[in-house]
């Protein structure tokens, strides 16, 4: 493959820029030419900082929402529904009101990102079931279960959406279906440290409930975990830190580069046109 050109004309002179025309700073990137060479040694460079960057961050956060909606089948063996006085058929329903949750959010979720600087919304969501897991904790009977358990539905609802988003933004078709695989990798994961993790939380003697301390203990650890994502998770390939200015070129360029040069010059536009200013949208 060798070395990689793009060329397209510079925005000329007295029209508008991409600013003006409501985009962000990706044609100024580019120096208003949208001229870039590169090699495959950087290409490589630049894949191997989004494998090690990117990545863990989507498969530890697809660990923790594993982790965090199967406490409810241990935090049951450890005392919660004989403590909550469940009956009947009320166990099963709180663990299906979470996809209740999980569906009903999709559709808002699926505009909000789009809106928001993507980064900084699934920060937040983490944060915000990592404080519904906490809750948790405090529940009394069926009904605040129930309500806890709708609304980590609608939390965790955003991680699917967000990360297949993050992987179309920062690798080429081709490479998809690895870096999916590797942070779907977080459920068996979780399985099989979770379970151990809970088991032995299971066996703490307390004030409380032995179920309560599971979630707050985990509550709080992905509540950390969301505000880390919060301002480690870059919004765009144009505003990764882990990446060189130059990188950061080659990591909007490559994922463009499809076909031609010429097709190729009209996805940089288009991904020009699709980030958002994180500024305006906050």
């Amino acid at each position: 493959m060798g070395e990689h050109e793009l060329k397209a004309t510079a925005v000329p002179q007295g029209e508008k820029t991409m600013r003006d025309k409501g985009c962000d700073d990706a044609a100024e990137m580019f120096n208003g030419d949208l001229v870039l060479e590169y090699s495959e040694r950087e290409e490589s460079i630049v894949r191997w900082k989004l494998d090690l960057s990117l990545v863990p961050m989507m498969l530890i956060s697809y660990l923790l929402s594993f982790v965090d909606k199967g406490i409810l089948s241990t935090a049951a063996v450890y005392g919660l529904r004989t403590d909550l006085r469940l009956e009947g058929q009320q166990y099963s329903w709180s663990n299906s009101i979470f996809y209740f949750g999980f569906l009903i959010w999709q559709y808002p979720n699926s505009i909000f990102m789009q809106r928001l600087p993507i980064g900084r919304w699934i920060g937040s969501m983490v944060f915000l079931w990592g404080v519904c897991v906490a809750a948790t904790a405090g529940v009394t009977n069926f009904a605040t279960l129930a309500i806890a358990r709708f609304f980590l539905g609608v939390f965790e609802a955003s991680n699917n959406p967000v990360f297949t988003l993050l992987v179309s933004q920062y690798y080429t078709t081709q490479e998809h279906a690895l870096r999916a695989c590797l942070w779907w990798a977080g459920g068996p994961i979780a399985a099989f440290i979770g379970d151990g993790v809970s088991n032995g939380i299971g066996h703490f003697h307390g004030a409380l409930g032995r179920w309560q301390y599971l979630y707050l203990i985990f509550g709080p650890i992905t509540m950390a975990w969301g505000i880390f994502l919060f301002f480690a998770m870059p919004s765009s390939p144009m505003t990764a830190w882990f990446l060189t200015p130059r990188e950061r070129q080659i990591a909007v360029v490559r994922v463009s580069f499809i076909f031609t040069p010429s097709k190729a010059v009209a996805n940089v536009l288009g991904i020009a046109k699709s980030y958002r200013n994180e500024e305006s949208a906050v």
